[in-house]
């Protein structure tokens, strides 16, 4: 059966805009570059995007929505499985990272831009990056938010909330400096055993959350006990 041509076009669109994106960053790259890029004319960007605000969103959106579904559809099963106890915490976090980690550890999917375009979201945020972020993640941060209560029920929402935050950027990281690890390590480390290294991670974030917790006013102290 034939591919749609309106399909067809709107995903070229999609795909010129996350190569770019990923290579020269979002603000950087402008409609006349996609529009050479996936060989198409400014009437096809505009019928199916109107603005490069749309377009910044539908290039997020179409990664990140496929994940989140399965992010909800593996806490579904772990909210099911515990019934009214506690959560277990390292279900919960495989949950949160295993999904977008599979961008990251398939090749064959050819989802390595995207990855790209979400390094580059982290370093580069600007207005309409951030909005789509609400969009996209409000569900997913008040959904995880509960489960890590209900697994961590002695520490306080916003030690959690710091917590996970710091999860999350572990896991971006992760995700985006597989290069730079390899480099650094002399080749001795590297991502290509990816359920290894999810692993790896998952065990990483859940000593994280579950560290004593500090006072407000505590200060840290270094190994030879002196305040830092």
């Amino acid at each position: 059966m034939a591919e749609n041509p309106q399909i067809k076009t709107k995903t070229l669109i999609l795909d010129a805009a996350e190569r770019l994106f990923a290579e020269q960053g979002i603000g950087h790259t402008s409609l006349r570059q996609v529009i050479a890029e996936a060989k198409v004319n400014i009437a096809a960007v505009h019928y199916h995007f109107g603005s490069k605000e749309q377009l910044i969103y539908a290039v997020l959106e179409r990664r990140i929505i496929p994940i989140n579904e399965e992010r909800f559809k593996m806490l579904d099963a772990i909210e099911a499985a515990a019934g009214e106890g506690p959560l277990p915490l390292e279900p919960i976090i495989e949950a949160f990272i295993r999904p977008p980690f599979r961008l990251r550890s398939n090749p064959a999917a050819n989802h390595g831009s995207f990855v790209r375009v979400m390094g580059r979201c982290m370093n580069e945020p600007n207005e309409t990056v951030q909005a789509a972020f609400g969009r996209l993640f409000g569900e997913v941060i008040k959904r995880f938010m509960a489960a890590y209560l209900r697994a961590l029920p002695e520490l306080p929402p916003e030690e959690i909330m710091w917590r996970a935050h710091f999860g999350a950027g572990t896991m971006a990281h992760a995700m985006c400096g597989g290069e730079m690890l390899k480099k650094v390590s002399q080749g001795r480390l590297d991502m290509g055993n990816g359920e290894a290294v999810l692993q790896r991670l998952v065990a990483f974030i859940a000593a994280g959350m579950r560290a004593p917790m500090l006072g407000a006013d505590e200060p840290v102290k270094t190994k030879e006990g002196k305040k830092a």
